[in-house]
């Protein structure tokens, strides 16, 4: 994801929330994956540590 005017904070790095957004898919796919498509994935809770600001493109 590309560093850009609208998921940019006022510290001039990434929106913390962008970066939740571009991994958030994957938890669910892969708990789908270990269940089986008979079962329903609802996601209660997560958890994120950011280690860094993101000042340029981001990769997940």
């Amino acid at each position: 994801m590309k560093l850009r005017f609208y998921n940019r904070n006022f510290a001039g790095t990434h929106f913390g929330g962008s970066l939740f957004s571009i991994t958030d898919m994957m938890y669910k796919l892969m708990s789908l994956h270990r269940t089986g498509r008979d079962h329903w994935i609802w996601d209660k809770s997560e958890d994120m540590d950011l280690i860094k600001p993101g000042r340029g493109p981001v990769y997940a």
